[in-house]
């Protein structure tokens, strides 16, 4: 399971990075605005554990992370909030 999610803004990337978790085989990275109904996938199948996020236009995401492996996918974490700076 994975406790948290650590991040570095630049301009208009974010870039996400987080501890492995023993078996897991790649990660799911999700992310949606505060105003938005739907979470939507912006990673699937990644296998390393961070990604940067770039081009981003509105002023806050939420990013969620879980782990998955043969037998399924692990909890997602709790969201980490993270202002673009303008």
């Amino acid at each position: 399971e994975i406790e948290t999610i650590q991040v570095v803004k630049e301009d208009t990337r974010t870039n996400l990075t987080w501890s492995a978790v023993e078996n897991a085989e790649n990660y799911e990275v999700i992310r949606k605005t505060p105003d938005a109904d739907r979470w939507q996938f912006l990673f699937t199948k990644l296998t390393e554990t961070a990604c940067a996020d770039e081009n981003l236009g509105e002023p806050v995401y939420l990013y969620r992370v879980r782990a998955v492996n043969s037998g399924g996918a692990g909890p997602w974490t709790a969201y980490l909030s993270v202002e673009i700076p303008r």
